[in-house]
């Protein structure tokens, strides 16, 4: 597994369109996503890597499941309820798929299938601490 770019990097090449070259699409539920994006309770896999998002971690899962899976959660690492948004996108699709929301360990998990050698998905993270926001992320590209 490689990855491609640097947190902040990504983070604002995906926020701007500039990765796929035009805006993305926000799903929420499985009927606006389109097959291979989804929320799930554990991610498959394990471990590829962790970021720091403020007091929180970023985690991110591969597994070689479905042609290449990436997962991702965030973990707020803090007593109480934080608003979280944790967000995948494969680098051929437009939609991004987020789990958002008030949470009070953690937002995800996310993922994706088909990350194959010639794609990428983009992981992205945000926490919101007192009214201070953290954010994140990295690019995971196939074996």
């Amino acid at each position: 597994m490689k990855r491609v770019f640097a947190a902040a990097a990504v983070a604002g090449l995906a926020v701007t369109g500039l990765v796929i070259g035009g805006p993305t699409a926000f799903a929420t539920t499985t009927a606006t996503a389109p097959p291979g994006y989804g929320t799930v309770a554990t991610c498959p896999g394990s471990v590829w890597d962790t970021f720091p998002v403020g007091p929180g971690t970023l985690e991110i899962w591969r597994s070689s499941v479905n042609s290449g899976t990436v997962c991702a959660k965030l973990f707020d690492n803090l007593a109480g309820s934080h608003y979280m948004d944790v967000s995948i996108q494969r680098s051929d699709w437009v939609t991004v798929w987020h789990d958002a929301g008030t949470f009070t360990t953690y937002a995800g998990g996310v993922e994706v299938f088909g990350v194959t050698s010639d794609k990428c998905a983009y992981v992205n993270a945000k926490l919101n601490v007192n009214g201070t926001v953290y954010s994140g992320g990295s690019a995971v590209c196939g074996p």
